[in-house]
C-alpha cells in the first residue's frame, strides 16, 4: 500500500513540475515576443522589459536546469533578437548556457569582464539546431530582410576578424 501511495505522489508531483515548466515556456516565449516588438520598435514596451527581465531570466534558467531542449533555441533568440548582444558568461543565465551549451568562445570586454556574444550563439545553433526543437519566432525573425542583411553579416564580420587575430 505504502508502494502505491508513493508512486502516487511521485505522479501528482511529476505533474505538477511538468505544468511549472509548461507555465515558465509560456511566460519566457511571451517576454520574447514582447523584446522581439521592441526590437522592431515598440517602444512602448520597454517598462515591461526592464520590470520583468529577471523573472525572465530566472524562468529561463529553471527550464535550462530541468534539462528543457525547448529553453535553448529561447536563449539563442534571447542574444540575437538584442542585434550586438551579449550574456554575461558570471551571470545565473551565463553559467546554465554554459553547462547547457558546452564549449562557447568567451568574449573578454572592460575591466575582464567575460561575454557570451549572440554571434556566437548565432552560429552555434545554426550548426545545432537539427538537435533541437524548433523555436518558430527565431526561424521567423530569421527571415527579415533586416537580419539577412545586417545582423547575420555583422556577426559573420566579427567572427572573420576574430580569426584574423586568432
Amino acid at each position: 500500500m505504502r508502494l502505491i501511495a508513493v508512486i502516487f505522489l511521485l505522479g501528482i508531483f511529476g505533474r505538477l513540475f511538468a505544468a511549472d515548466l509548461n507555465g515558465s515556456l509560456v511566460f519566457v516565449d511571451d517576454y520574447l515576443g514582447r523584446w522581439d516588438r521592441f526590437a522592431q520598435g515598440e517602444n512602448s514596451l520597454v517598462p515591461y522589459l526592464r520590470d520583468n527581465k529577471k523573472r525572465f531570466e530566472g524562468e529561463l534558467v529553471s527550464l535550462l536546469r530541468a534539462g528543457d531542449k525547448n529553453a535553448i533555441g529561447r536563449v539563442v533568440f534571447y542574444a540575437v533578437v538584442q542585434v550586438g548582444g551579449f550574456i554575461d558568461a558570471d551571470s545565473e543565465v551565463g553559467r546554465e548556457v554554459a553547462k547547457s551549451f558546452g564549449s562557447l568562445p568567451l568574449t573578454e570586454v572592460k575591466d575582464g569582464e567575460k561575454k557570451i556574444f549572440a554571434g556566437d550563439l548565432y552560429f552555434w545553433w545554426e550548426a545545432r539546431k537539427k538537435d533541437f526543437p524548433v523555436y518558430p519566432l527565431y526561424e521567423e525573425w530569421l527571415k527579415r530582410d533586416f537580419v539577412q542583411n545586417s545582423v547575420i553579416q555583422l556577426y559573420k564580420n566579427v567572427r572573420g576578424s576574430a580569426k584574423k587575430k586568432g
